[in-house]
């Protein structure tokens, strides 16, 4: 399961990059901290598997890829809205990045098709 969360994280990456000849090449990781991440997968809760992921992901991330990072369900039980753009794309910066996911502490809701329709909007501002 932990190499699936890992895939995510990396498909997301590579899903929502655009590139442009007069532009870097963007991505944007969209993290779950809903609620449901308190659960477990062999014994180990899925917010620590998932910041593990992302860790693996951001360390690793080539330098010439700006990236940025969403978050829901990390703010309010119960919201559907509770989606945000906590590190807006720009060049990495790894520590800050994963400094910010191992602070994220889940309760709400799964807005996923909404987080995905929020981040697509992000990169219609950018060309290609």
């Amino acid at each position: 399961m932990k190499r699936f969360l890992l895939g995510v994280v990396v498909l997301l990456g590579v899903l929502t990059g655009g590139v442009s000849a007069n532009t870097a090449p963007k991505a944007m990781i969209i993290f779950d901290a809903s609620g449901s991440m308190w659960g477990q997968i062999d014994g180990v809760n899925k917010i620590v598997i998932a910041r593990d992921a992302l860790k693996s992901v951001v360390q690793k991330w080539n330098p010439k890829v700006e990236l940025g990072l969403t978050v829901y369900g990390h703010r309010v039980k119960g919201d559907c809205n509770d989606i945000e753009t906590v590190i807006p794309i720009g060049r990495v910066r790894k520590k800050q990045m994963i400094d910010t996911v191992y602070g994220i502490m889940p309760k709400g809701m799964t807005p996923i098709a909404k987080s995905l329709r929020q981040v697509a909007n992000t990169f219609r501002q950018y060309e290609g």
